[in-house]
């Protein structure tokens, strides 16, 4: 009993040290490594000049100090909440995988065909995914912790109501048209029979949770934290959509940043309904 004890302890320490290593350590370093060396110059994706190189490592780049410290310290501290609440750790590293694979040419194959510019550079498209990501992580958390499998209708009800408030603050800025926010809120609309059945079942589950003392603390502890995950992941995606686009690190592409975030989802999404891989039932 106690060598067994002692190989999970090994397998877990082994399991966060190589965690740490890759994702805390190892992308942080390479990200830094190229900013302060030629790499940078040489990644940068000139828009007239495309290659399949730098289509790709473009999203590795950054155009001065503070690009690079924001997108590079905003990337640390959502992998280790994202981290701290994964489920599977085969299912992260093959999510992770795809988001570091498949991001970075759909952001910049977008930037080619639809942005007019000179230049593009920069890791807040994958950041942008990554933020995505951990609202997805948060909805995975929480059918474990309720033990109840629930639909994307309220994971893709909440990207969409974050969506509708940045469009309700470009709206009053008046940079864009009320009319969006109007079809986009119809669009929404169509989500919320279903998004609806999902908190009732969630609710049930807590309910049942609930039935004993120790119980009403866990049900209090997880309703704090889906409170308080779910507001973040809103906030996090204000962060994306500024009102001024120009900044001191350079033009904002928030375009990139919503196909990034909506990568984030989408990337997930699909190997789940593909697998149809959730475990957790009453």
């Amino acid at each position: 009993m106690q060598l067994q004890l002692r190989k999970r302890q090994t397998t877990k320490l082994r399991a966060i040290f190589l965690d740490t290593s890759i994702f805390l350590i190892g992308i942080p370093l390479f990200l830094t490594i190229v900013f302060f060396s030629d790499l940078n110059d040489k990644f940068v994706l000139y828009l007239n000049d495309p290659s399949l190189f730098t289509i790709y490592f473009s999203n590795f780049a950054h155009s001065n100090l503070n690009h690079f410290f924001d997108n590079t310290v905003a990337y640390i501290v959502i992998i280790f909440l994202i981290l701290l609440l994964r489920t599977d750790r085969k299912e992260f590293y093959y999510d992770i995988f795809l988001i570091f694979f498949i991001v970075p040419f759909v952001v910049s194959i977008s930037t080619l065909l639809l942005i007019n510019a000179h230049t593009s550079l920069g890791f807040s498209g994958i950041v942008s995914a990554i933020m995505a990501y951990y609202l997805f992580s948060v909805y995975e958390f929480t059918q474990k912790q309720l033990n109840v499998c629930l639909s994307y209708a309220v994971v893709i009800l909440i990207f969409g109501f974050s969506f509708l408030l940045v469009l309700l603050q470009y709206s009053l800025a008046n940079l864009i048209e009320f009319r969006f926010l109007i079809f986009v809120g119809i669009v929404l609309s169509l989500l919320l029979p279903k998004a609806t059945k999902d908190i009732i079942k969630a609710y049930k589950s807590m309910k049942h949770l609930g039935s004993t003392e120790r119980g009403k603390f866990t049900v209090i502890i997880i309703s704090i934290f889906m409170f308080f995950s779910f507001s973040l992941a809103i906030m996090m995606f204000f962060v994306l959509f500024p009102i001024e686009i120009a900044t001191s690190t350079g033009q904002v592409n928030i375009f990139g940043h919503l196909i990034g975030y909506c990568c984030g989802l989408i990337l997930p999404i699909s190997q789940r309904i593909v697998k149809n891989s959730c475990k957790y039932e009453i």
